[in-house]
């Protein structure tokens, strides 16, 4: 039935498109907030490049980390030095299945590949073919920097052995992180401090941009962002919301956390996050 608004429908509507536009505008302010952090994140980081590379000289990983029986492992190396780095290379091999067998070293042939931030880049990589088992790559670091020792573990397998991928949620203290590392245990863990992206503006050392990656860095653990509250707020909340946030505003974040991400030492793009109830819209919104 048409006809005129009664004497209370007016004021409701009125709330609605008031409380509409109120939360639009928000949503603009908070991504605009998003792009000036930003900003200012990389123009300290523009400030301290030399000194954070310093800091974090060294680049590991291993390709493939799951191989396949007959399949070429690499380990690829790269550190930033005046001189060529440490040549020896350590492998203990299936330290699962045999906790007795001892490493053996290789001999990694670097080569000089440029200058960076007035250093020379020297990389070096070793390819071989293991046997099945739980792997593990050490390599010591003695060209400076905030890791004494770099490990990076991996495994072999052929069509008898099942596959499993353990995953640390914990994100309160004590974290269980440092157990898992003396164990050598590999494994994925939920990130949230490196998310918090305020004291890269405010504390805009070196070493407090290095410690955000710096577990990672040394033993190889994979980080699983955790986008649990509005971290990049100087005072962000405690109660989880992203997966609420607007597409316009999920966006925002996403592609900041993608590009500082690689700021930080973390290697590799950005390709997977964690969420409470992240449903639908928070997915499209990290493809887009």
């Amino acid at each position: 039935a048409g006809g005129e608004l009664g004497a209370e429908e007016k004021p409701r509507q009125a709330y609605a498109a008031y409380k509409a536009y109120f939360e639009r505008v928000s949503n603009e302010a908070a991504a605009a907030e998003v792009g000036a952090l930003l900003s200012e994140i990389r123009q300290v980081h523009r400030k301290i490049a030399g000194d954070l590379a310093r800091l974090m000289p060294v680049k590991m990983r291993v390709v493939p980390k799951l191989a396949r029986l007959g399949e070429a492992v690499a380990v690829e190396m790269e550190a930033l030095s005046e001189n060529p780095p440490n040549p020896e290379l350590a492998l203990l091999e299936d330290y699962f299945g045999n906790p007795q067998a001892g490493e053996r070293t290789v001999k990694l042939d670097w080569q000089p590949a440029g200058q960076r931030h007035g250093l020379t880049v020297f990389r070096a990589r070793h390819v071989f073919t293991p046997s099945t088992g739980n792997h593990l790559a050490r390599w010591v670091c003695d060209v400076g920097g905030d890791v004494p020792e770099y490990r990076r573990p991996f495994a072999v397998i052929d069509d008898t052995h099942a596959v499993c991928l353990f995953e640390s949620t914990s994100h309160r203290p004590p974290r269980p992180e440092k157990d898992f590392d003396e164990l050598r245990l590999p494994f994925d863990y939920w990130e949230t401090g490196a998310l918090v992206l305020p004291p890269l503006v405010d504390d805009p050392r070196p070493a407090t941009w290095a410690a955000k990656s710096r577990a990672y860095r040394q033993f190889g653990d994979e980080p699983t962002p955790m986008l649990f509250a509005d971290y990049y707020r100087r005072n962000y909340g405690k109660e989880s919301g992203f997966a609420q946030y607007p597409e316009a505003l999920q966006r925002a974040v996403f592609s900041a956390y993608r590009d500082i991400w690689p700021l930080l030492g973390f290697e590799g793009p950005m390709d997977c996050f964690a969420a409470y109830s992240q449903g639908n819209r928070a997915i499209a919104s990290a493809r887009a």
